[in-house]
């Protein structure tokens, strides 16, 4: 009888005859005669070892890999925490910028490289006579053809030195055609 049952297996550490230390699987069932009756036991001995070294291998590894994961998550978090941080700042930067560009009293237009308008102030519209509606996306029609040329030149090497201009006199036309005497200053914007 094993444990209560007429068979049964299990493990055990062991020593073997070179005194290393091994696992095996027991398993021991009853041998009966044709009455029923118990007249010896069949006992199976296998070494398992390699079995349980593996075992412990894949245990070591699964809890190094979750210690990897756990800190990869941190760091995720750690990251997120300072991306969110950094765009609240910048969120709050570009509402001050807005706020600065919308209050003022000059005439103020925003260009990508392809002096497609991105924004205008109320003060633009105001003195020229479109709105943002109008031009966004759009080049401004407001450079006579006296003035073309002279002008290209300045943004071109705003552009390409970085260097702003300031009080460039010129003239500028209205949407409703009337030609108005500026100074016009003018600065590359960095994103």
């Amino acid at each position: 009888v094993y444990d209560g049952a007429e068979s049964g297996r299990s493990e055990h550490r062991r020593t073997n005859v070179s005194d290393e230390e091994i696992y095996i699987d027991h398993i021991a069932t009853p041998i009966k005669n044709e009455k029923g009756e118990v007249t010896g036991t069949l006992v199976l001995i296998i070494d398992i070892t390699d079995y349980k070294n593996q075992e412990k291998e894949l245990l070591q590894h699964r809890n190094h890999l979750e210690e990897m994961v756990a800190s990869r998550t941190r760091e995720l978090e750690e990251s997120q925490a300072r991306y969110r941080q950094q765009f609240e700042q910048a969120e709050r930067s570009e509402k001050l910028y807005r706020s600065l560009l919308t209050s003022s009293a000059d005439a103020i237009v925003v260009y990508n490289l392809n002096r497609e308008v991105q924004f205008l102030s109320p003060s633009f519209s105001q003195l020229f006579g479109w709105s943002f509606e109008e031009l966004e996306g759009k080049l401004i029609p407001f450079v006579p053809d006296s003035e073309q040329e002279c002008s290209e030149q300045q943004i071109v090497r705003v552009l390409e030195t970085g260097e702003p201009v300031q009080n460039f006199q010129t003239k500028r036309l209205t949407s409703d055609g009337r030609l108005l005497d500026v100074y016009m200053s003018a600065s590359r914007y960095d994103d």
